[in-house]
């Protein structure tokens, strides 16, 4: 059995002691001890920081004792603060070590001066001492990777600290979907995951009681894991089998072309109006421009038939997939009515041209910049709607 205490000698000399231990075998020893004996090393106590409160401030302590063992000082005389009272609830047992865990604070009442006395050591606490301002230092540990199989990751905030040696509490949460976080208030703490791969991050908030600091820390998968289960359910995992299948929202492309089609319009209206306008009544010019006029509605008719056929949402499968309706030919057909626009409009303006009229081409340009926005919204929009399969 070890163990330490102390003894107080009223005067100098030397003290003899009897130790016992009575149980199935009986051991006595006798020590002798007196003021030449090796000496423990002091404790000393020390001061942190001050932060202002009300008419004075509160000054935050702690110590350090360099022997092996613990030792204890009563409160009274070795243990005292100045000015009374003297018991502040300082510590009365002094942890082997720096004695960080045994933090405390003292509130002055005023602006004087407040020392802690510890035997023949003081540490004196001044209004303008060094400012408890500094916030802890976070450190969520990582990043952590997660491998294959893997289904929780151990969580390490360890290398977080407070620069004034203040206690820390600890907060954990995750974006990890479905995730929870076991022994959140704890420096360590355990992730435990979902069938979910996809990438996330923890995050850490560690207070030392008067400031708060955030820090975060990714959480990645490892690969060969990414395809366990795919997004229709299908398990997986040779990078082969995976239906992926995702919900593709045609909103903005079909919004786009009906936009695009409108500004072809538009644009062929106005080449008709400028024609019919310089063209004499009966010349070649004006009869097809009037041509083209009567012909824009049939176009407008085909091009909404087309697009009214092509649904707002899609499923679209990279693999084993089961195809549903095919809505190519709408797209072509949407196109191919996109195209025809082109056509007509530069028939007239080469009609135009042959007749003399001067018929600026400021249409061509915009009908161009229509028909290649048109492409980009066609190709964004999945040739048909479709549903994964198992393989």
């Amino acid at each position: 059995m070890r163990g330490a205490f102390g003894v107080v000698f009223p005067a100098a000399g030397s003290a003899s002691y009897s130790l016992q231990y009575a149980g199935a075998v009986s051991i006595a020893s006798t020590v002798t001890a007196n003021s030449q004996s090796t000496a423990c090393a002091p404790i000393e106590p020390r001061l942190a920081c001050v932060k202002p409160q009300g008419a004075g401030y509160r000054a935050r302590f702690s110590y350090s004792n360099q022997n092996p063992f613990d030792i204890i000082i009563p409160a009274g005389p070795n243990n005292r603060f100045s000015p009374a009272p003297e018991f502040r609830d300082q510590p009365i047992r002094f942890l082997s070590g720096l004695g960080q865990s045994q933090q405390f604070e003292v509130v002055s009442d005023s602006t004087a001066n407040l020392t802690w006395i510890l035997a023949n050591l003081s540490a004196v606490a001044k209004s303008d001492s060094t400012p408890c301002s500094l916030p802890p230092i976070c450190n969520a540990g990582g990043p952590y990777k997660v491998q294959q199989g893997q289904n929780q990751v151990i969580l390490n905030a360890s290398q977080s600290s407070d620069p004034e040696g203040a206690a820390l509490t600890y907060a954990w949460s995750t974006t990890c979907a479905g995730a929870t976080v076991t022994g959140t208030l704890s420096p360590l703490a355990t992730l435990m995951l979902t069938a979910n791969r996809e990438k996330c991050s923890v995050t850490l908030a560690v207070s030392d009681g008067g400031s708060v600091s955030i820090c975060n820390s990714e959480i990645t998968f490892d690969e060969v894991d990414a395809c366990l289960i795919d997004r229709c359910g299908v398990p997986c995992g040779d990078g082969m089998s995976c239906c992926g299948c995702v919900q593709v929202d045609n909103s903005a492309s079909l919004l786009a072309l009906g936009n695009n089609l409108g500004q072809l319009e538009l644009a062929i209206k106005k080449t008709t109006r400028i024609v019919r306008h310089l063209a004499p009544k009966r010349s070649k010019s004006a009869k097809l421009a009037k041509k083209t006029s009567n012909s824009l509605s049939d176009l407008r008719l085909a091009a909404q038939s087309a697009l009214s056929a092509v649904p707002g949402i899609m499923t679209d499968c990279t693999a084993f997939f089961v195809a549903g309706s095919n809505f190519q030919s709408a797209l072509k057909l949407t196109s191919d009515t996109a195209k025809q626009y082109q056509v007509m409009n530069n028939k007239l303006l080469k009609q135009a041209k042959k007749d003399g009229l001067g018929v600026r081409k400021s249409s061509k340009a915009v009908i161009k910049a229509a028909l290649n926005k048109i492409s980009q919204a066609i190709a964004l929009i999945p040739a048909q709607d479709e549903a994964c399969t198992s393989p």
